[in-house]
């Protein structure tokens, strides 16, 4: 039997507005799992998952429908969840590499605050990328997407993507290290 295919994803503004409802179906659960990385712990990145729908929906007409949705709709939750960190976290949060839950002990604070400043650091040097750069960045290193996957969604070749992630490698090593110099 012929399983039903889902209706293809929505394009313009108009077609993503008039069929947002799939949209939180489609990117529900992987915007949760991307938010919870950020703040630890589900019903925060729930509610952040919302706040990024109900953001991205009211401001869809700063959408630029010739660039893909799911980049613009990421780096919305990214924001949101930089700012939820900023706002309730006044030292790091600390994962278990295995679980990736709460680990047991906190660091020393020296260490914490080190660690804090670094996350900090590479957040703003993300955020000064250019989007061409920001978009592959967040797809690969945060969602884990692979490079093809990456490529379908911007519409270019996989060639293409690899040289955008080299690009924002190198961009991101010299903004850190002035970052460190200034220290």
């Amino acid at each position: 039997m012929n399983e039903p295919t889902a209706p293809p994803f929505p394009q313009t503004r108009e077609e993503i507005r008039s069929r947002y409802g799939d949209v939180v179906r489609q990117f529900r659960a992987p915007l949760i799992s991307f938010l919870q990385r950020y703040v630890g712990d589900e019903q925060s990145a729930a509610d952040l998952a919302q706040e990024t729908f109900v953001k991205s929906y009211f401001q869809l007409e700063r959408f630029d429908d010739r660039r893909p949705f799911p980049g613009w709709l990421f780096t919305i939750a990214a924001n949101c969840a930089r700012d939820y960190v900023r706002k309730h976290f006044r030292s790091p949060l600390v994962l278990d590499e295995e679980t990736g839950e709460k680990a047991s002990e906190q660091p020393a604070p020296d260490r914490a605050m080190e660690a804090r400043e670094s996350r900090e650091a590479l957040v703003s040097a993300i955020a000064l990328l250019p989007i061409t750069l920001r978009e592959p960045v967040l797809l690969h290193y945060q969602l884990d997407w692979p490079v093809a996957e990456i490529a379908r969604h911007l519409g270019i070749d996989q060639g293409a993507v690899k040289t955008r992630l080299h690009r924002a490698r190198q961009r991101l090593q010299v903004l850190l290290t002035e970052w460190k110099k200034s220290l």
